[in-house]
């Protein structure tokens, strides 16, 4: 993959045998067509940024392949320059030149790989490359099937074809970095025109990305128009919200004797290419938006067109006839707009006296659930009453373009006859779901979250490791993936559950083996211990997030909303149906699904923290990360923490500096012990045993070393100590 990113793969039909035979296609790629124009962020580093943007404004762009020719070109030059005997009075100058464009290059690579993770300054050149070949081979298009079942392989005949989930990408190939570093040459001009479209409501087709800047703000507005219903792009609801709620409403559908009741999980195709452009503007006209408000939001989505790019070749472009462009920040407030009067209908249905309720929802006139596009509706188990709220549905998909997805569409039933859950299947043409299901990325159960539940979590997490890319990764980028990108993947699991033991020691064995090994099978081999890998930098260690202490500092701040938070829909219904927060710290439910009563016996973690269960209530605001400063134990500060805190060095270079600094590097002198190698004696000077003091003070040839540094900065001694 590495070496022949085009090669095509494919199993081809086995017939009667039970093996298939593999065809792997070797060709060249043949499909390099010109790349459209991507602004590099690098070029606005250069001193002459702003001259030439200013030149250049009012004419067209030219492409930017002859700068990183020149990159290339001056890298090689200067590596050459570098090993150069002759040339060391003019070394510093050469190293920091040197320096300049290997950051460049690993600048362009790193924004043409998407990798948003890493940072620069690691010199991960050959990891950026690689993602980057990993993204073309990717995204080439070397085939497609039409309707007709044909397969189209000529690039002529792909681009007649019709591709469907389309992104709006921005056609000028600007981003947001060109318009904040060129803003005080072309700020004047943009602000114009966006002031011009705010006068007339016109815009120009080609600049529709400029409509980003036109999102008001929303603050309190969306929570006063949105449903309490909805949690999905309302400042002050979260997707936890959701999946509490509905824990408590399916803990009993498994039970025998139950009261009949009934929650349908629907899924609709297509949400946000589907929208009608007609029923959104009569949306906004209802929740009573002036008219020139309604003008300009119309003329931003009416002037979308699309251009798609089929092997970085882009087509002519087209419009749009009905949808939400997907990647706008305008999109989601729209969606949950158009969400808004599937709300209002079904709260109508409500308050029809003969409608009858799901168990526990009438308090509060509760009948769905809904973030973004999932949706759950829940009633009372009757056949009558599943038919009136599917019809309601109906109505608004026929009205709004949005549709059921019936083959991801699941009845989930609860103390109903097999005959009655027939009859309900057959009428809506649903699957029937079986409980636990994945709701929200989490598993949605009736009791406590096992071990093999939590495997979506684990695999997830492994996939991440297991990525061919990821071996050209040193200690430090390793360091930095387990930081920004594994353990983001576990802490939205952690806000939700208290994860069982067994779940946290296979997180914390498999990040453990991936950053001292690199691969994925469980090792015990480590520089450092991982409780000290855990610890602050100030410390000694890598301040990485300790799992166990995270968790529950994220259960505490959802027993600090249950106390607090009053008007969050989850904790009303608690509030409704089990008691004031007061009597559930003192006396917990035993009706209450698993994860509330978990959450309830979350106090014990405030007292971890120095505060008693009287402290709650009084909490004006709870920040989970100075919760979880305030859980850990307290670390002593290490004598060397400046050293490697300010050190302005490669992030690799400071890594092995602190393995150095606790006496952990593979010295002879502890191979030796632990039998890996016989010999002790030190390979540069050939004199003693190679120790960490030895190594880097002690040693004849790293005192040679010492004095050509010093040397190097301008410093001159005889004795470097």
């Amino acid at each position: 993959m590495n070496q022949w990113p085009h090669l095509v793969a494919e199993a081809t039909d086995p017939y009667f045998s039970d093996h298939s035979m593999m065809s792997v296609a070797i060709t060249s790629d043949q499909r390099r067509n010109a790349k459209p124009f991507r602004f590099l962020n690098h070029l606005a580093t250069h001193k002459d940024f702003l001259d030439v943007v200013q030149l250049v404004w009012s004419t067209p762009v030219s492409e930017n392949s002859e700068i990183q020719g020149t990159t290339k070109c001056n890298i090689g030059q200067l590596r050459q320059c570098y090993t150069n005997p002759t040339l060391y009075e003019s070394e510093r100058e050469i190293k920091l030149s040197l320096e300049k464009w290997v950051m460049v290059q690993e600048s362009i690579l790193r924004q043409k790989s998407r990798v948003q993770w890493l940072k620069l300054g690691d010199t991960n050149s050959a990891y950026f490359h690689t993602c980057l070949k990993n993204r073309i081979s990717q995204n080439c298009i070397r085939r497609l099937t039409n309707e007709f079942g044909d397969v189209v392989s000529t690039e002529s005949g792909i681009e007649t074809e019709d591709i469907a989930d389309l992104k709006a990408l921005g056609c000028d190939g600007f981003n947001a970095c060109f318009f904040k570093k060129a803003w005080p040459v072309i700020g004047a001009d943009v602000s114009e025109a966006v002031i011009q479209f705010f006068q007339t409501t016109w815009m120009y087709k080609a600049i529709n990305c400029t409509t980003v800047t036109l999102i008001p703000k929303t603050g309190t507005v969306m929570d006063c128009l949105i449903d309490c219903s909805q949690s999905a792009f309302v400042p002050g609801r979260v997707i936890t919200d959701n999946i509490l709620l509905s824990h408590e409403l399916v803990k009993g559908y498994r039970r025998r004797g139950l009261s009949p009741r009934c929650m349908l999980k629907i899924d609709m195709q297509k949400t946000y290419d589907s929208v009608e452009w007609s029923f959104l503007e009569q949306v906004l006209v209802g929740l009573n938006f002036p008219s020139k408000f309604i003008g300009w939001i119309i003329t931003c989505i009416r002037t979308v067109s699309y251009s798609i790019i089929i092997n970085g070749k882009p087509s002519l472009p087209f419009e749009a006839k009905k949808g939400l462009r997907q990647g706008d920040p305008m999109s989601p407030f729209l969606f949950v707009m158009v969400m808004e009067y599937l709300s209002r209908v079904l709260k109508q249905v409500g308050r029809n006296s003969d409608f009858n309720f799901h168990p526990k929802c009438e308090r509060l006139n509760l009948i769905h659930l809904g973030f973004a596009d999932d949706l759950l509706l829940f009633c009372r188990g009757d056949i009558g009453l599943v038919q009136l709220l599917f019809e309601r549905f109906q109505c608004f998909s026929k009205v709004s373009g949005l549709v059921a997805n019936f083959s991801k569409s699941s009845v989930y039933c609860g103390g109903m006859t097999s005959e009655e859950e027939q009859e309900i299947l057959g009428t809506l043409g649903f699957s029937k779901g079986e409980l636990p299901f994945r709701y929200l990325g989490v598993p949605l159960c009736t009791k406590r979250v096992s071990y093999i539940q939590c495997q979506p979590l684990l695999n997830k997490i492994l996939n991440r490791i297991k990525s061919w890319t990821t071996k050209f990764l040193s200690y430090a980028g390793r360091a930095q993936l387990i930081k920004s990108v594994l353990f983001s993947i576990q802490v939205f699991w952690a806000q939700v559950f208290v994860l069982p033991k067994k779940v946290i020691k296979s997180i914390v064995a498999t990040c453990r083996s991936f950053l001292w090994t690199g691969r994925t099978e469980i090792s015990k081999k480590a520089l450092l211990a991982w409780s000290k890998v855990c610890q602050p930098e100030t410390a000694g260690g890598l301040n990485i997030l300790d799992i166990t202490a995270w968790n529950k500092a994220a259960i505490s701040k959802l027993l600090w909303n249950l106390c607090q938070k009053k008007d969050k829909l989850w904790v009303r219904w608690i509030h409704c149906y089990y008691g004031t927060s007061r009597n559930l710290l003192e006396d917990i439910p035993k009706q209450a699904s698993w994860i509330m009563q978990k959450l309830m016996k979350a106090g014990k973690y405030f007292l971890e923290a120095g505060y008693t269960l009287f402290d709650i209530p009084q909490m004006n605001c709870f920040h989970t990360k100075q919760f979880y400063l305030k859980i850990r134990e307290e670390f002593p500060k290490v004598t060397w923490r400046r050293m490697v805190c300010n050190n302005m060095g490669l992030p690799k270079w400071v890594f092995i500096l602190r393995i150095a600094a606790h006496g952990n590097l593979y010295t002879r002198d502890r191979l030796s012990s632990w039998g890996v190698t016989t010999t002790q004696v030190c390979p540069l000077c050939d004199l003693v045993p190679e120790s960490d003091s030895h190594l880097f003070f002690a040693c004849s040839a790293t005192g040679q070393l010492w004095l050509k540094l010093l040397r190097w900065q301008g410093i001159h001694r005889n004795n470097w100590r």
